[in-house]
Parts: C-alpha cells; structure tokens; sequence
C-alpha cells in the first residue's frame, strides 16, 4: 500500500480533522448505545412478536389501564383463554436486586437481580437451559438462575441442586429464605423484561387471596386478533355491557413505551427521547462530514500540483480520485478506531449513568458495525467531490502557476461553513432550552421544603408497627450519619382504596 504523506501545510489541518472526526463518532456511537437500547427493547429474543402483557381498563381513567393481577383472576383468565399457548404469572421490577448467598454461608452475598414467577412462565419466553430439569421448578421453593447469576454465586462451579438464601432479612415475604437451585439458563438481553438473574417459585403464595393484586399476566400466541375477539367478548359480559371496559394485549416494546398503565414497574423510555436522540446523532455526524469536507477543499491549492504533475507522467485520473479516497478512508478509519477507544474510557466514567445500556466495545457489535458504516460512508461522501474537483484541471494550466479555489468552489465552501453553523447554532439553542428547563423543574415551589422531607425504604416487620416507629422517630432527631442502604421492596397492591378496576364488583366482593 502506498505510504499516506504530509506536507507542512496539511500535517496540522489533518490532526484537527482526524480530532473532530474521532470525537464526533464518540457522540455518533454513544448516544447510539441508547438509541439501540431503546429500539430493541424486548425485541431482541427469538419470538418476542408472540409475547404480550395483558392490561385492562382502570376504573378511575377509562382511557388508561392496569396490570396488576390478582392469582385467582389469572386462574380465571387461563380458563377463558384456552387458544393460548401459554399464560404465565410474574412479579417483576425492574430495580429489584437483593444480596444472595449459598446457604449456611457467613458471607455477605453477592447482589442478584431477582423475580417472583410460576412455571406457565417458562413457556411463554424463549428459555433456554444449559443444565438442570425444569420439571423440578412446579414446586415450591425452588429457583432458577441465568448463567450470568450462577457466575456470580457459584463461580466455575455448577449450580444445580444446591441451596441459595437472602443474604438479608428485609425480604420478610420469602418464609423460608432458602431455595434449591433446579436449573441454569442462558442470559437474556439487559435490555429486556427477562433480565433477572434469579427466578424463584411462587408455589402457592396467594394462589387463592383475592385482595392481593401484584402480579403481572403474560401471554403467548401466535393469534393475536383471535385471542382480543374472546377477551372482548368476555370483558362485555363481565362489565355489564360496558363497552368502555375491556382487556387488551400489549406487546412488550409497546409496554416499554406506554406510559398510560397504573401502576407499572417495568422499565420505561420516551419514544420521542428516542427519535430526538438518533436525530441529534444524525446531525453531529452532518456536522463533521462537512467539516471533513471544508478541510480537504481548504488543502487541494496545496496539494493540486503534486496531483497534476504525477498525470503529466502518465498516472490516470481515476487512479488519482481512488488514491485520495484511500487516503481518506484511511483518516475516516483511524478517527473510527480512536472512537471506540473513547468510548471504552467513557464506560469508567459518570458518563456511562446517563445511558441506560452498557457501553463497553464487546457488548455493542450493532452499535460498532453502525459506526463504522457511518465511517465509511462519511469517507466516501466526504472525499470524492474533493477528489474529483482537484483532478478536474488541465494539468498544463495548474502547472504554469499559482492556483486557487474557484468561485464554485468558494460558494460551495461557503454553502457547508452556512450549514455547519446553522446546525451547531439550533443545538446550542436547544441545549439552553433544556437546560433552562430543567432548572425549571428543580426550582419550582411545590408548596413545601423538600429540604425536610426524607424518603427511605424499611422492612416488612417495622410496617406493622407504625404507631411505634413514629413515636420512636418523633423523640430521635435523624442522624444523616447513622443510616444504611435498605433493599428494595417490589411494590404491593391490596385490593381496598387506590388500583380498583372495571372488575371492581369481581373485586369487591372477593375482598369482603
């Protein structure tokens, strides 16, 4: 391959190019990293098309919907839907991790993120198991654990059989605390709702209690407008003809979207966040296309005659339009490869809490094969108009003396700076706004001192001893010193006050 060399007056303008260039595509691909963290959010499994959460109208807002399910109901809705290939039961947030351990062990634990599930589960996402019998897992006590979790706990050793607890006693609803490990899965995408590292049974808990609605219903089919016709028809009934009140099935990546269910505790993004960002990405990479392309217009009076001197001595021009995109791609190429390596230190630091997936190199393949697409793409787009406008002169006349831009290419010049600054000049502003925004948000009176209000999480036990705790709050001034991190609870829904629905007479008379 033909060495690339530089002249003192290119050398300079190159490092600027191959600079903006490298921290443009670290922008290009870090805000990709969401973007693609967003888009395929359960969609990113085999079968995830025939997977659906089934909602029903709230009874405060007709035009929202609820999740939470009580057992007997999803019994009940396992009855009504016999077209269905599998109805499971789960108790899912997204937040949720506890310390575990293996049983008997003094060890602190290790952090696991975990859910409650029954075994109709299994057959509703695409599990596939590397070690254990998933039969054992009908019964109560028993557990699950991705690869990713046994790694964790148990290190090179295999899981199955052996004996797993809470590290801590906060996770008061689990009596007992140890569960026998039945089987090992493959990972699921973080960016999924089958992200748990650990999977307990729910055996038998509320299988019959009407009043507690904390469960989530899952449903496969590969029918979904024939499964919605029984659950319309079925929902008529049930409401008294209320035509208003009904069931419906959400895709998981509509899920992810959706914000008019109550309560909710899957993760959840912004649809139009999502666009803003990839069409922020678009135009920063715009950006340093065109910059791209004014550096090397600024450098063709320099290098012109070397180009034209060597079609004198019989080079074509097409060898030297291809010579300059070689030349080109290798700087697009080199700026690709330092972007990747700025990302990787962006994953140490804080930027990587402002996005939601990991942006380590080995776990985006997609985002990296995006880039360097875009990469290429911006090298080709970039190169070949000065390519081929450096080699569009008479070599005699560009040899006989000094050379400039024409006034084409002044205008064209002109037309990208007019361009890149009008870009540059609405992000700016739509940073500002913002930001402004934001301080909006943070400085607004909501009435009270927000200063003095303090929110923390407790266990179980203290919650039936309110009077007490209030009392012993009340003569204890709070020490910002003294307190320690609780494990989150996953949220419950009780059947009385907040949460009743269309099946409000179902209900109510359960809970009586």
């Amino acid at each position: 391959m033909r060495r690339i060399h530089f002249n003192r007056h290119t050398l300079f303008s190159t490092v600027l190019n191959v600079t903006g260039l490298t921290l443009a595509l670290s922008v290009f691909m870090i805000l990709m990293v969401q973007v693609m963290y967003d888009w395929r959010y359960d969609r990113c499994y085999p079968g995830y098309e025939n997977v659906y959460r089934l909602e029903y109208t709230a009874h405060e807002d007709m035009n929202a919907y609820s999740v939470n399910w009580s057992r007997p109901m999803i019994t009940m809705m396992k009855d009504v839907l016999p077209q269905a290939e599998a109805i499971g039961t789960y108790v899912y947030d997204k937040g949720a991790a506890a310390a575990m351990r293996e049983a008997g062990s003094d060890k602190s634990g290790v952090s696991l993120k975990f859910a409650d599930c029954d075994y109709g589960l299994l057959k509703v996402f695409p599990f596939e198991f590397t070690e254990g019998d998933t039969a054992l897992f009908r019964a109560p006590r028993m557990a699950l654990i991705s690869e990713r979790g046994a790694a964790k706990l148990f290190g090179k050793e295999s899981p199955v059989g052996k004996e797993v607890e809470f590290s801590s006693s906060t996770i008061v609803r689990y009596r007992p605390t140890r569960f026998t490990i039945a089987g090992v899965y493959r990972d699921f995408p973080e960016n999924s709702s089958m992200d748990r590292e650990i999977l307990v049974n729910l055996g038998n808990t509320s299988l019959n209690n009407t009043g507690e609605w904390a469960y989530y219903c899952y449903v496969r089919t590969s029918d979904r407008d024939g499964l919605q016709s029984v659950l319309d028809t079925y929902a008529y009934g049930m409401s008294g003809g209320n035509e208003k009140a009904g069931f419906r099935l959400t895709p998981l990546h509509d899920a992810y979207y959706n914000h008019n269910t109550q309560p909710d505790n899957i993760a959840k993004g912004n649809r139009s966040t999502t666009i803003t960002l990839f069409s922020v990405a678009l135009l920063i990479l715009i950006i340093a296309a065109i910059n791209f392309v004014n550096f090397s217009m600024a450098s063709v009076p320099f290098r012109i005659k070397g180009l034209n001197t060597r079609r004198v001595v019989g080079a074509t021009r097409g060898s030297l339009i291809w010579s300059q995109l070689g030349t080109t791609l290798a700087l697009v190429l080199t700026a690709f490869v330092l972007s990747a390596g700025v990302m990787s230190i962006a994953a140490t630091t804080g930027i990587a809490s402002y996005i939601s997936g990991s942006l380590r190199v080995q776990d985006n393949p997609a985002v990296l094969l995006i880039g360097l697409g875009a990469a290429t793409v911006t090298a080709l787009t970039a190169g070949i108009f000065p390519a081929r406008y450096s080699t569009s002169f008479n070599p005699a006349m560009v040899l006989k003396g000094s050379f400039s831009l024409s006034a084409r290419g002044r205008n064209l010049r002109s037309v990208l700076v007019g361009v890149q600054y009008l870009i540059s000049f609405v992000l700016i502003i739509c940073a500002l706004f913002i930001t402004l925004q934001v301080k909006y948000m943070k400085g607004f009176d909501m009435g009270y001192e927000r200063e003095h209000i303090v929110e923390f999480s407790i266990s179980n036990d203290y919650s039936f001893s309110r009077e007490t705790l209030r009392e012993s709050s009340s003569r204890t001034p709070p020490s910002p010193t003294s307190h320690s991190p609780a494990t989150p609870l996953p949220r419950r829904r009780k059947c009385p006050g907040a949460g009743r629905t269309t099946m409000s007479r179902w209900r109510s008379s359960a809970c009586r």
